[in-house]
């Protein structure tokens, strides 16, 4: 079945009739005593959150995720652009930015706590910016937005030397110049991936299989891919979801475990998607103010989050939705909104606000509630990187110049609390060193909180 939704989050034309509602799975519940016996939780400080953070409960149709403590946001730095891509390089966060507008060649920034923000180096030759990247076995992976077709650079370190790698020999469609560059690695699997495109032109995904790219999608319906997400669990096991979008436009695809690719959805506005293996859920956030979920095993019915702002009123819209993903430290799915924009919208914002909202699951379903509001900040593009256990913000700053021109900040979105969480996991570790947590037919693990 084919899912349409205008950017009211109504659903306009679907292939089949959808389902009368969405059903929990039920699958799993934890048992207070065993789990007080088998793990010891109640002698733990902090062990409630600990347990509810990670809990498979699903007692009476409602999956919990009570991680007990506070977030906060802090900016660390700033950079001459706005930021675009941002990756985790081992304890410290990499950053590219726009480079237009005055700007020759794409600077690259790192950030650690030691250190601070600075910048090492530069992308080799003239692009866009460095749009996305990844840190693998090989080295920093840096995609451009290059204007001559499909091209990463990769580097040793963030310093450098950057050698040029162009894909465009892998592009099976008849356009060429997919100058738009996307890239990932699954903390999941470790798989990666590159994706390009180029406004309505076919766009297409590659992954890496023994040392060399090769094409994993490249459906004519496709267009720059924005997102990735792995199944690893469940009916679809092995299912890899694409986000791709184009202004005012995305369309969700899935490749099956026998490399079938389906189109899954579409939806108004530019998106992005995070697959949450915790829940089990895949959320599609979107710049016409809709977030919209569905569950791992029913890929083909979604429907629309409900968001609420800091004084618990039901929002309309959530305003420009940004790169949603996984705070690593809490298991949380952590959602930046401007207040307003689109992609592509270059005028001059001299006042702008970003909220940021959290995941909860109430009775199975999700719901979004803003926990903190950073203003003065939402202007071209709103990324986010996972370090560590901290989620790291990225976006232009208002300014009375075109947004191309003006500075970017960074922040980090820390978690009061995970002390008490690693005091568990030690724990969990000390009494089955090295086995996983069954749990029914289900392995439970810390890393599983970690999705692409």
């Amino acid at each position: 079945m084919m899912v349409y939704f205008n950017s009211s989050g109504e659903v306009t034309s679907v292939g089949r009739a959808p389902d009368s509602g969405l059903q929990s799975r039920g699958e799993v519940a934890f048992d207070q005593q065993l789990n007080q016996a088998m793990f010891g939780l109640q002698d733990i400080p902090g062990a409630d959150g600990f347990q509810s953070r990670y809990s498979w409960a699903e007692a009476d149709g409602g999956a919990t995720s009570d991680w007990q403590g506070e977030y906060s946001i802090q900016q660390v730095g700033e950079t001459q652009r706005a930021p675009m891509a941002m990756f985790g390089n081992d304890d410290e966060l990499i950053v590219s930015t726009i480079s237009r507008n005055g700007i020759a060649k794409s600077p690259v920034y790192s950030y650690d706590e030691l250190g601070g923000l600075r910048q090492r180096g530069q992308l080799p030759d003239e692009v866009e910016s460095g749009n996305y990247g990844f840190t693998a076995e090989d080295g920093i992976h840096v995609v451009a937005e290059s204007w001559r077709g499909m091209v990463e650079y990769v580097a040793p370190t963030p310093d450098g030397p950057w050698e040029k790698h162009d894909l465009t020999s892998l592009n099976p469609h008849e356009y060429k110049n997919l100058k738009w560059g996307f890239g990932t690695r699954s903390p999941l699997t470790g798989n990666q991936y590159l994706g390009f495109g180029n406004d309505q032109q076919p766009g297409v995904v590659l992954t890496r299989e023994s040392g060399s790219w090769q094409v994993l999608a490249a459906p004519d319906d496709m267009l720059f891919p924005t997102s990735m997400g792995e199944i690893t669990s469940g009916e679809n096991s092995g299912t890899r979801l694409i986000c791709s979008s184009t202004y005012g436009e995305t369309r969700l695809h899935a490749v099956d475990a026998d490399g079938t690719t389906r189109k899954l959805a579409e939806f108004d506005g530019w998106s992005y998607m995070t697959a949450d293996p915790t829940n089990e859920i895949v959320y599609v956030a979107s710049e016409s103010g809709q977030v919209y979920w569905s569950r791992f095993d029913d890929l083909e019915n979604w429907q629309p989050v409900q968001a609420y702002d800091a004084q618990g009123n039901l929002q309309e819209s959530i305003g420009r939705a940004g790169e949603i993903n996984i705070h690593p430290g809490t298991g949380q799915v952590i959602l930046p909104a401007a207040d307003s924009g689109w992609i592509g919208n270059n005028e001059p914002m001299p006042s702008m606000g970003t909220t940021i909202y959290a995941a909860e699951l109430e009775n199975g379903v999700p719901v979004f509630r803003a926990i903190d509001r950073i203003e003065g900040a939402g202007l071209w593009e709103l990324r986010t990187a996972q370090v560590g256990d901290d989620l790291y913000f990225g976006t232009g700053l208002a300014s009375s110049q075109k947004q191309d021109g003006s500075a970017g900040a960074i922040y980090r979105i820390g978690a009061s609390g995970l002390d008490d969480l690693a005091a568990a996991r030690s724990y969990e570790q000390r009494i089955m060193p090295g086995a996983p947590l069954m749990i029914g037919d289900r392995e439970w693990s810390p890393g599983g909180s970690r999705a692409s």
